[in-house]
């Protein structure tokens, strides 16, 4: 009888003991994101969104060396598509496939930075994807940067965010670092918010874009903080 009962404490001890194993979260490992920066970039404007990314999200950050566009990444196909003569650019849609192909590596995300002008198609967003009218405008349009949902790799540059108004080195750098953690934020499966006030994911104002991102919020909301969990800092 002595011996039954010391088996059924040795049975609940070894069962409290798996239990905690069980539960015993674990330990939070950062992601880790390549920043590679494109063509002649400066080194400090890639600095400057190192520094920005880490003051937002909970990454492991490493800077790779610089590397140059490859050539099928400028827009000469979308100009014999559309038979126009377009001026020198490089599509952010296939510079994210070379930066996942290979830069990526054995990172979790990469984000290429550039000073060129990338571009994108701008389609209707109900118009089984026709692109928007002036084709010739829209079918190479330029952006500030280029990160798809729960995709994998963004870019950003600065070539449009101080070719209109020359802004001081400060403010090129800011807008530069709140245009990148908006893409990486895509990358992490946040969508555009709602919440334009409150909230950096919010949509961009096409009306006055360089005017609208210098007013951005520097925060998330409460929303999308608790989709992103532990990879936002607090």
């Amino acid at each position: 009888m002595i011996g039954y009962l010391w088996l059924c404490i040795f049975a609940v001890l070894l069962g409290c003991e798996q239990a905690g194993k069980v539960f015993q979260s674990k330990p939070f490992k950062p992601k880790l994101l390549h920043l590679v920066p494109l063509g002649k970039v400066a080194i400090a404007e890639v600095e400057a969104i190192k520094a920005t990314l880490l003051r937002y999200y909970d990454l492991e950050i490493r800077i790779l060396p610089a590397t140059p566009f490859p050539a099928y990444t400028t827009n000469e196909a979308v100009g014999k598509a559309i038979k126009s003569a377009l001026p020198l650019r490089y599509r952010a849609d296939s510079l994210l496939r070379f930066l996942k192909r290979e830069k990526l590596n054995k990172a979790d995300y990469v984000l290429g930075v550039a000073d060129v002008d990338i571009t994108t198609t701008n389609r209707y967003e109900k118009g089984e994807g026709q692109i928007m009218f002036p084709v010739w405008m829209h079918a190479d349009w330029g952006i500030f940067g280029l990160g798809y949902l729960a995709g994998k790799a963004c870019v950003v540059s600065s070539y449009r965010l101080r070719i209109f108004d020359n802004p001081s080195t400060e403010r090129l750098h800011s807008r530069l670092s709140k245009v990148a953690r908006h893409e990486i934020g895509h990358n992490f499966g946040l969508d555009h918010c709602p919440h334009k006030n409150t909230c950096f994911m919010s949509a961009a104002d096409l009306t006055n874009a360089l005017v609208a991102l210098d007013k951005e919020s520097d925060s998330l909301c409460a929303k999308c903080k608790r989709k992103l969990g532990k990879l936002v800092r607090k």
